[in-house]
């Protein structure tokens, strides 16, 4: 079984271990260069600005621009921008619609160079200044298309980063 040593062993950043009740995380002073160390891994990952101490319970999902985002599902990424996107957007109250659409390739080194990006709100301004990119197994999951994949049953995480604003390299704009 997977423990957080095995993860840690997949980068040389010393990371900050924090506890907040039975809340425990981990603050990467790269954490979009260790994320992508662990996709390259095989791992997979859900980002939102949630807390969440246990599992992760499906919810049902409402996407109208695919039938694949419109299941009662946990959905997670491997793509550490996207995820660090989603930390930052996703379970914010005030936040009622997300978009984002990406144009990448895996380089050489097998992490994403990205070519086109676009990421979008509802309201910039709610974007959440820390979030956190909870970690799995690749084993955990019923379903995939292209970079996304479904669990839907409940998931425990590996291991759980915090990510800031400050980390998300790209602007992100208001729906129109």
């Amino acid at each position: 079984m997977e423990t957080v040593s095995n993860i840690l062993d997949y980068t040389k950043q010393v990371p900050e271990k924090v506890k907040s009740g039975d809340f425990v995380y981990y603050i990467f002073p790269n954490p979009q260069k260790f994320l992508s160390n662990l996709v390259n891994q095989g791992y997979l990952l859900h980002g939102t600005s949630r807390k969440i101490e246990e599992e992760l319970i499906p919810q049902q999902e409402y996407d109208e621009a695919k039938k694949f985002g419109n299941q009662k599902a946990i959905y997670l990424t491997s793509d550490p921008l996207v995820a660090i996107f989603t930390a930052l957007t996703g379970g914010v109250n005030e936040i009622d619609a997300r978009r984002n659409s990406i144009r990448s390739k895996r380089g050489e080194d097998g992490n994403y160079e990205y070519i086109e990006t676009y990421f979008a709100v509802s309201d910039p301004v709610k974007v959440s200044e820390k979030g956190y990119v909870y970690i799995f197994n690749n084993n955990v999951t019923d379903a995939n298309e292209n970079n996304e994949y479904i669990s839907r049953k409940p998931i425990k995480p590996l291991m759980i980063i915090q990510v800031e604003r400050k980390d998300f390299p790209y602007k992100i704009e208001k729906i129109a």
